[in-house]
């Protein structure tokens, strides 16, 4: 994920808030028949994401939201679902090597994404999910070691191909999209609906 899809939504920098398309380009998908069911399903009903920081941008609430187009746009309440995202300060100096990535996720990762619901209270801690989000790309666009070669390990594990069933659903697998290690993004074309992208290099 990314918030490089300015065609789509631009930081408001007096609210503190930004959507972002998960069937545009800045959101990425595993390349096998969930990733394409899934992507066509939320594309119908303009599924997105809204953002809202603070102020200095160490925390966001983060509201699930549609846009059925007449009917308006529509988010759920965060007293119903809370998805929420806070900056950690992982340890100066040091980086999360390879083999303890994920064992050691939450004292390295960048952000904690922190989920809840209504009936999050009457369960205790068993009623909060936490998941760890990593930076793999800094803002020049290097990557960010140990977390990128990961996150390209996972994508890889996770292909799938099925080129015929990307078909039926209208989305352009090109030749690339039946490779392995592959993922893909939607793009803003109405000759190329949807264009698969490796995830290596």
């Amino acid at each position: 994920m990314s918030f490089g899809d300015t065609s789509y939504s631009r930081l408001d920098e007096i609210t503190h808030t930004i959507d972002v398309d998960v069937t545009g380009p800045a959101w990425q998908w595993m390349n096998n028949k969930d990733g394409y069911l899934t992507f066509v399903l939320l594309k119908k009903i303009g599924f997105h994401y809204h953002f809202e920081f603070n102020e200095d941008y160490s925390s966001v609430q983060i509201y699930p939201s549609i846009n059925l187009g007449r009917l308006g746009k529509w988010s759920v309440p965060k007293v119903l679902m809370s998805f929420t995202m806070v900056l950690q300060k992982p340890p100066k100096g040091l980086t999360c090597p390879a083999s303890t990535l994920y064992a050691d996720r939450s004292r390295y990762a960048k952000w904690d994404r922190v989920s809840s619901g209504l009936l999050s209270p009457l369960v205790g801690k068993y009623g909060v999910f936490h998941y760890y989000v990593y930076q793999i790309v800094d803002g020049d666009g290097n990557r960010v070691q140990p977390y990128y070669d990961a996150c390209v390990a996972h994508g890889a594990k996770e292909t799938k191909p099925f080129p015929k069933l990307a078909a039926k659903l209208g989305i352009d697998a090109l030749a690339v999209g039946e490779k392995g290690s592959t993922s893909f993004v939607g793009v803003r074309s109405a000759s190329m609906p949807v264009q698969k992208k490796a995830l290596a290099a």
